[in-house]
């Protein structure tokens, strides 16, 4: 048997503030670089303010390709392999379990829920995974700990499947 998924990693704000603060920071710098040299040379500091456009695209360019890339998941040869850890399918406990979490908008708000697949390890680590779709409104709940990472729903349930994951 073999699988093989990419894994979209779970952002927490903290996270998209250490991704954007550089494109962002660069955009700014070159908008300041123009600014200093605009007296002394008119051309050059033309050339950086035209030049701090396409330097925040990229940087959004950066921001929007980074912020979907992670591991991929892969079981090969009787053994789950992710980065540099592999382990035998036999050691791994699966379970199906569910991600509460609250969500705050202007408009709308409250407590939803998510399908999430646990992968507990011999060693005593863990992995979470997160379907990213289903799930609904879970009112009244308390949040749980967050996934680790989203896996699309197709990889998710042959994962499921594939390891044996009961409900919990």
């Amino acid at each position: 048997m073999t699988f093989a998924a990419p894994l979209v990693p779970h952002r927490s704000t903290w996270d998209i503030v250490l991704l954007s603060w550089a494109p962002v920071l660069a955009g700014v710098l070159v908008v300041i670089g123009a600014k200093a040299l605009e007296g002394a040379s008119p051309a050059v500091a033309g050339a950086l303010s035209m030049l701090a456009g396409p330097v925040f695209v990229l940087g959004l360019l950066y921001i929007t390709f980074t912020w979907r890339r992670g591991p991929t998941l892969k079981i090969d040869g009787g053994e789950l392999v992710l980065a540099d850890r592999r382990v035998p399918i036999a050691d791994v406990q699966a379970s199906v379990e569910q991600y509460v979490f609250r969500s705050k908008g202007r408009f709308t708000g409250g407590t939803f829920w998510l399908p999430l697949l646990a992968l507990r390890f011999p060693d005593g680590g863990d992995l979470r995974l997160v379907r990213l779709q289903g799930g609904g409104q879970g009112g009244g709940r308390r949040p749980t700990r967050a996934p680790n990472y989203g896996l699309d729903p197709t990889s998710w349930d042959q994962l499921a499947a594939l390891l044996g994951a009961r409900e919990r």
